[in-house]
């Protein structure tokens, strides 16, 4: 019976807004009270979402305190997910100076973070590179720092495909990043695929797949909703990655403000993707 196991993604971190000049972040208070639903909802892994943050300075002082509130808790580290700062985190800076800056900047991080043993590192490509670049520029830039970053951490440096009118927004091109970057690999957000079907993004990407964000869409942009509830063929995309060999964690990333969602209904609608797949399989 095909069934990875389950993770969420939580996020931590909050803006607290300007105090003397100075823009104020803080561990959001509600992290506890999450983890502990998390928990008692069967959810045993999380991918740490520290997106939020847009000060190089802030995220470094917050990612230790964040990474201990996920420890305390009891939970496995699946993933760390950084910032996609315009410029600060751009892994495809037009400015080279300031990307080989950048990549020793999160090395710093992975030290950091690799304390607690995450599956992967999660990534958006890039900030202004996407718009400073041609498209060959733009990209040999981003094997350049996958490839450096890759030698600085034992887990897995994945690359999202991302949405919209990016530079790196389909499989051909997740394909051509992981033809010339060997030890690349790929988070799979089935939201980010306007132009290639989840199914075939998961056959065509293969083992190179090493975790997930999972969540449902209308095909015409990312929503974030809860599996069964947008148009993505779940039975296909569980099929496709039973296929290739995935051995990651099924990864939720809802938007539960938004929604209203909770980790119980999270466990409830991962459980009944999979009876329904493995009872479609018998």
């Amino acid at each position: 019976m095909f069934k990875p196991e389950l993770s969420s993604s939580v996020g931590y971190v909050i803006g607290k807004g300007l105090k003397d000049g100075e823009y104020l972040y803080a561990v959001d208070p509600a992290v506890k009270k999450d983890l502990g639903e998390l928990k008692a909802a069967g959810i045993n892994s999380v991918e740490l979402d520290v997106c939020g943050m847009h000060y190089a300075w802030a995220f470094e002082k917050l990612l230790k305190s964040s990474l201990r509130e996920v420890n305390k808790a009891g939970v496995t580290l699946n993933s760390v997910h950084y910032p996609f700062g315009v410029t600060w985190m751009d892994l495809a800076s037009p400015w080279e100076a300031d990307r080989l800056e950048i990549v020793k900047w999160i090395g710093k991080q992975f030290r950091t973070a690799d304390e607690f043993r995450p599956r992967a590192h999660v990534f958006h490509p890039g900030g202004d590179g996407i718009k400073a670049c041609d498209a060959d520029e733009y990209m040999a830039k981003l094997c350049d720092s996958v490839n450096r970053l890759a030698d600085l951490t034992d887990a897995y440096v994945c690359i999202e495909i991302m949405v919209g009118g990016e530079l790196f927004n389909t499989v051909d091109k997740a394909e051509k990043l992981l033809e010339r970057v060997p030890k690349a690999n790929i988070v799979l957000d089935v939201n980010h695929l306007l132009h290639d079907k989840p199914e075939e993004a998961v056959l065509r990407l293969g083992d190179r797949i090493k975790t997930l964000h999972i969540s449902d869409y209308d095909f015409v942009y990312e929503r974030h909703l809860m599996p069964l509830e947008g148009k993505i063929n779940w039975n296909a995309v569980i099929s496709a990655l039973e296929k290739t060999g995935y051995d990651g964690r099924f990864n939720y990333e809802l938007d539960m403000k938004k929604y209203g969602y909770n980790y119980k209904q999270i466990s409830e609608n991962y459980e009944k993707l999979f009876s329904d797949y493995n009872k479609s399989r018998a």
